[in-house]
């Protein structure tokens, strides 16, 4: 998520594409004819690229001396790119991350909102060093999703002062009939004509019934849950088995619905 230090390969290619995306950045193309009697004079009396010149001057040096063919280099990771590009970052089953990952979200999200008036700035240790300061672009959003901790015994609670840094919306799990049908049908319909939607979303619903009053158990001897993403799951496990030549009618599609709604059940 953050970065960290990764053996890179010596790509002199890439080397030659980054100089030649910098001169178009530095100078115009068609002064190329003539660049060569104007360049230190260009680059340096403007001075807006002079520090990118530098680090690639100083990389070009570092791949003619080395005999290995590797380098360790700092790699960004996905927050870090949308730090700087201003994109919107999504964190599924934010409360399973790690707590050393939860520490770095929480200061970040201590930093408030970066503004072009107000910017902020994100400090990284994983490139070594004293650390180096990212500016956070005002457009970057951070997004998180997660499961109620009671839902399994896998689930746990995200830390109070992480979870009140963000504004916080309960969707509620998809209970009725006509909600059911329409995502089994959407689920089923392009591998299945006519999908059982009906009589899928009864037994999807009998399986809860029976979980919740204690009938089943699953490989553990534990209650079982299940939620609407078991069902897709199910579905998933329903389109590869209807896709086999050998169940090309509606009850095998509903057998492996049942078969994977209850695979891992003691008793049914």
């Amino acid at each position: 998520l953050i970065g960290g230090l990764k053996p890179l390969p010596i790509d002199a290619g890439d080397l030659i594409k980054r100089w030649h995306i910098l001169m178009d950045k530095t100078f115009s193309k068609k002064s190329n004819a003539a660049l060569a009697a104007h360049v230190d004079k260009k680059a340096l009396a403007a001075g807006r690229e002079e520090e990118e010149w530098k680090q690639l001057a100083q990389e070009c040096k570092a791949a003619t001396e080395t005999k290995v063919s590797l380098r360790f280099e700092f790699v960004q990771g996905q927050l870090l790119t949308a730090l700087r590009t201003g994109a919107w970052l999504v964190l599924d089953e934010i409360n399973l991350a790690p707590g050393d990952v939860l520490q770095r979200i929480a200061g970040l999200l201590e930093q408030g909102a970066s503004t072009e008036e107000s910017p902020k700035y994100f400090e990284v240790h994983e490139a070594g060093g004293a650390g180096v300061k990212i500016p956070i672009h005002p457009d970057f959003r951070l997004f998180a999703c997660m499961n109620p901790s009671h839902l399994g015994p896998a689930k746990k609670p995200l830390p109070a002062g992480i979870r009140a840094r963000f504004c916080e919306y309960y969707v509620d799990e998809v209970v009725e009939d006509a909600d059911l049908i329409q995502l089994v049908t959407d689920g089923l319909s392009k591998h299945l004509p006519n999908p059982p939607s009906e009589a899928v979303v009864n037994v999807y619903k009998k399986v809860r019934e029976m979980a919740r009053d204690g009938q089943l158990s699953d490989g553990q001897g534990g209650k079982p849950v299940f939620s609407l993403r078991s069902l897709s799951r199910a579905l998933r496990f329903a389109r590869t088995f209807v896709k086999s030549p050998r169940y090309r009618h509606h009850d095998g599609g509903l057998e492996a619905v049942v078969a994977g709604r209850t695979r891992r059940l003691e008793s049914l």
